[in-house]
């Protein structure tokens, strides 16, 4: 829709010296505003168009067609609209503190999505450590009855009086030496059962991270000179049930290597890798048996530091 009216101006040296000294030039065909030139104000951006300019662009600039009835000048614009350049650079400051707002607000959001998604697993494995523990005390409580009935029997057999004259001494002796025997078997298994339920104890407070299948997990770090193979970065591993691994040590600006060890420190046979410089270390197709594991990561020499990146994945 046309305007009914479009304002034109003429410069005049004398009039509009201040806005002649701002050296305008005209965003259409980039020419100069002087003396004697008919312009036309946009009544979007209030840019200076020379009227023919104006005319050849269809009247119409920002979207409207309106023209500012004022001979406007940066000095008039400034005191009216306030700094104009100011002011724009405010506006592009806000739309950059939005874009960055908007990009914070979505990585927390899947931060928070990750780690939702972690405490699930994590509080899976701990459901199933927690059922494994339960089915041990069960197996403890059958062995302390049948402890229990081996004592009773006994006891029987040794108060009662018409035993006294069948039961001999060899056949007592037998029977003392399968209850003492039983009382052994009990003991070993209660102490079987303590060091069960103080691995998966030691399990849960470590905070082992557990990959479910086909999942991935990545670890940057950092050695320096102490980080010998005495005194190792460790990184923690749960797995549940028995699954093959891809091990992967890289972005290494020095010699680093790795190996496995259960969580008991016994090295797992084949697992470590210690190729010279700074290659990757790589072992794959790696199969781990239920457990936890410790991954160790050290210097091949103890004058040197690097970074490191250590991804894990489960088949």
């Amino acid at each position: 829709m046309f305007p009914l009216s479009i304002y034109i101006h003429e410069v005049d040296q004398t009039k509009h010296s201040t806005f002649l000294n701002e050296r305008r030039v005209d965003p259409f065909t980039k020419e100069r505003i002087k003396h004697g030139d008919r312009i036309v104000f946009c009544g979007g951006c209030k840019s200076a168009f020379i009227y023919s300019s104006w005319q050849g662009m269809g009247g119409k600039h920002c979207n409207q067609y309106e023209t500012v009835s004022e001979f406007l000048s940066l000095e008039a614009m400034t005191i009216r609209f306030g700094n104009v350049p100011k002011l724009q650079a405010r506006i592009k400051l806000l739309i950059s503190a939005c874009i960055l707002l908007v990009a914070a607000i979505s990585g927390l959001g899947y931060f928070a999505y990750d780690q939702y998604q972690h405490i699930k697993s994590l509080e899976s494995e701990n459901l199933n450590s927690n059922n494994d523990i339960l089915s041990l005390e069960q197996e403890r409580s059958k062995s302390q009855e049948k402890l229990t009935s081996l004592q009773n029997k006994l006891i029987e057999g040794i108060t009662n009086s018409s035993c006294k004259s069948k039961v001999s001494t060899t056949e007592l002796k037998k029977i003392l030496a399968v209850v003492e025997k039983n009382i052994d078997c009990v003991l070993k298994e209660s102490k079987d059962y303590k060091q069960q339920q103080n691995l998966y104890k030691e399990i849960l407070a470590g905070y082992p991270y557990s990959l479910g299948s086909r999942q991935s997990i990545e670890y940057r770090g950092y050695l320096n000179s102490s980080n010998g193979s005495s005194n190792p970065l460790l990184y923690r591993l749960y797995v549940p049930e028995g699954s093959r691994f891809n091990f992967y040590l890289s972005n290494l600006t020095a010699d680093g290597d790795f190996e496995v060890r259960t969580f008991d420190e016994k090295l797992v046979k084949g697992s470590r890798q210690t190729s010279g410089g700074t290659q990757s270390e790589e072992l794959k197709d790696f199969y781990l048996d239920s457990g936890a594991y410790d991954i160790r990561i050290w210097n091949y020499k103890s004058n040197q530091s690097t970074s490191f990146t250590l991804r894990i994945f489960r088949y």
